[in-house]
Formats: C-alpha cells, sequence, structure tokens
C-alpha cells in the first residue's frame, strides 16, 4: 500500500513539475531558478521571517497605511526557524528556503489526500484523482513562496484526524491554521457547522459545546497573531489598518458581488485584458460548485457525514471570501478549496478525466500569468 501510494505521488508529482516546467520555460522563466518562486506577497513573508512587522502611518501626508501587518506570521517563523537552524540567515538564505517549504508541504498534502481517498492501488483512476489535486484551481501556488501548501496541510490533516475523531489534534489544527493564513480560522468554523449538522438531533447545549472546541482555538489563534503585531508595531488594529488599502473587511451581500463579478467579465472581455482569465476560472469555479450543490441536494448526500464534512469545508472557504469585498486574489482563494476532490473521488472515470482536463486547460492560460509576475 505505501509503495503504491508513494509511486503515485511520484508519478504525479513528475507530471505536474514537468507542465509547469514547460510553462515557465514558454514565458522564458525557469522552473528551477529560485527567483521564480518569491513574487509579490512573498516579499511580505520574508519581510516578516527577516525582521518581523512594521507599520507606516502616512495618511496624515495623504498617503495609506505601509506595512506588512496584512499577513499572518506562522509560516514566517518556519521559514526564521530553519534559517536559523540552519545558520543562514541573509536574505537570500530566506527566499532560498521559502522556494523549498511550499514543495515540501505539497508532498505531505498528496500524502493526506491519497489517505483519506484510501487510494491503495497503482491505477489508471487513482492517477486521475491526485492529478486533479496537483492542478487545482490556483495549484502553481502550491509551489510558490506562498504559505498556501502550508494553510492547507493543517485543513487535510484535521479533516484526516475528524474522521477518525482524534479531536485533540484536530483542535491542534484549527489553532495552527489560524496562525498562517487570514483566513485559516474558517477551519475551526467549518468544523463546528459540520458538527452541527452531523449531530443535529442532540440537546442545544451539546451542540454548543461540540462547536466550540473547534471555534475557540481558531479564534485564539487570531487574538495570538493580532497580539503579537501589537507588540511589534504597538497598533491593536496594525491588521485592520493594512487591510484597509485593499478595501477588505466590510460585510456585502452574495448576489452583490456576482453582479459585480458579471461587469467585471464583460469589461475585460470589452479590452480584451489579460485578467479576464481570473474571472473565467472564477465563473468554472462557481459553475462546478453550484451543478454539484443541486446534485448532492437533489440526490441526498449529505445523509453522508463525510459528504457534509468536505462539502462544508469547500462552502465556508469559497463563499466567505465573497462577502467581505475588496480587492481580492480569487484564484488565491479557489485553491483553497482542494478539499473538493473529495467530493468527487466517486465519479466515473470519465467524469474525473473531464474535469482534469477542464483544469489543465484553465492551468494552461493561468500558470503563464504567474511566471510572468501577473499574479499576485
Amino acid at each position: 500500500m505505501i509503495k503504491n501510494r508513494t509511486l503515485l505521488i511520484i508519478t504525479v508529482l513528475i507530471i505536474n513539475i514537468g507542465f509547469n516546467y514547460f510553462l515557465a520555460f514558454t514565458v522564458g522563466d525557469n522552473y528551477f531558478n529560485i527567483n521564480t518562486w518569491s513574487r509579490w506577497d512573498s516579499g511580505h513573508y520574508l519581510h516578516i521571517a527577516e525582521k518581523g512587522y512594521f507599520i507606516d502611518d502616512q495618511r496624515e501626508q495623504g498617503g495609506i497605511v505601509e506595512g506588512n501587518a496584512a499577513w499572518f506570521p506562522s509560516y514566517s517563523w518556519l521559514i526564521k526557524g530553519i534559517a536559523n537552524t540552519l545558520q543562514k540567515t541573509s536574505a537570500n538564505d530566506y527566499k532560498i528556503i521559502g522556494s523549498y517549504v511550499p514543495k515540501f508541504f505539497l508532498i505531505l498534502c498528496l500524502i493526506l489526500i491519497a489517505a483519506i481517498t484510501q487510494l491503495n492501488t497503482y491505477n489508471f483512476r487513482a492517477i486521475l484523482i491526485l492529478s486533479i489535486s496537483t492542478f487545482w484551481f490556483g495549484g502553481i501556488f502550491y509551489h510558490a513562496n506562498y504559505p498556501i501548501s502550508f494553510l492547507m496541510f493543517w485543513i487535510l490533516l484535521a479533516i484526516y484526524c475528524y474522521r477518525k475523531q482524534m479531536t485533540l489534534i484536530v483542535i491542534t489544527c484549527c489553532f495552527l491554521a489560524s496562525l498562517c493564513y487570514s483566513t485559516g480560522f474558517l477551519l475551526g468554523c467549518a468544523l463546528a457547522l459540520t458538527s452541527t449538522i452531523n449531530n443535529k438531533n442532540r440537546t442545544l447545549l451539546s451542540i454548543l459545546k461540540d462547536g466550540l472546541k473547534y471555534v475557540l482555538p481558531s479564534f485564539a489563534g487570531v487574538i495570538f497573531v493580532f497580539y503579537f503585531q501589537f507588540l511589534q508595531t504597538n497598533h491593536y488594529n496594525a491588521f485592520f489598518m493594512v487591510q484597509s488599502n485593499y478595501g477588505n473587511g466590510g460585510i456585502r451581500f452574495f448576489i452583490a458581488e456576482w453582479i459585480q463579478l458579471s461587469a467585471q467579465i464583460t469589461k475585460r472581455i470589452q479590452t480584451h485584458h489579460y485578467k479576464l482569465i481570473y474571472y473565467i476560472q472564477s465563473a468554472v469555479v462557481a459553475l462546478l460548485y453550484c451543478s454539484y450543490s443541486y446534485y448532492a441536494f437533489k440526490n441526498k448526500l449529505f445523509k453522508n457525514t463525510d459528504t457534509t464534512l468536505f462539502y462544508v469545508i469547500v462552502s465556508v472557504f469559497l463563499i466567505f471570501p465573497w462577502t467581505i469585498g475588496g480587492n481580492l486574489s480569487m484564484y488565491r482563494v479557489e485553491s483553497l478549496i482542494l478539499p473538493s476532490v473529495f467530493l468527487v473521488q466517486n465519479l466515473n472515470w470519465k467524469y474525473l478525466l473531464s474535469l482534469l482536463l477542464i483544469l489543465i486547460t484553465i492551468a494552461t492560460m493561468m500558470t503563464p500569468l504567474f511566471f510572468q509576475n501577473r499574479l499576485m
């Protein structure tokens, strides 16, 4: 079993890395170049690792709030910890470490996916399922110097342990997920909601008690981050000060966001701007999500507790970003609904192949934009 899973993971990694290498080559970049993987927000994570948090409020001079407090710290702490252990602490050393850490966690994610889906045989169907995972929407960020694969590791480990009723590890995952990404706290919320739905016949007190054991660690992690930022910046609301630059934080209606998306698609079609592909991907994600939701409700699939678990996690991580509005990189948001693979694992191989071809088509258009420094 272990031999088959190892061979599966090696196979899909070779395919995926070869695919990304080719796309990088077509736009004059190199997959194996260290500098390839540190772009845009990567700089903030590296700066936190090297120098910690800072705030420079220039609003009184007509400027904005400069700083790195909009980015959560545990990924940076990990890089710093590795750098200190290796006694390699130059700026370039941090960048080198940051180019390898995400790929390490990508491998761990694939190991967990193979375990959760019980891929014990090396065959075409197993390769399809694991390939869907590596070619998932926004999948290039699982290779890049971002905490996407790091966060997904905690999400997948929580899923694995939740199904095996390893509560203490799940609680720990909720706390650690909330330290590494601004939406990491959603893991605890999703598990609490799942617990409520799957055990709705219990007393209200029992439901609340069970839900809080997931929610409280998540919010404890967020509070810890805010307190740590306060210690370094002397601003208790440092995170929100920097986030205000991006228009995030105001609650908006879900439908309003989709109307805005529709308007953006029309605008991009008229201008033929490369950002059109962003909205194509989001439209495909929305179509697939709505189609599965209709299919699942129609066929009463939510009687299965595992289906409920996977669906709630996907829904929470997909829908919440739409409610806060602002200038979000939705292609990164969509990379975090990777647990969708568990919802489709039992489909006929023809449907799995069709989904994989859709993902490869989108990746063929999106991934070069990353190598051209157009994806934040």
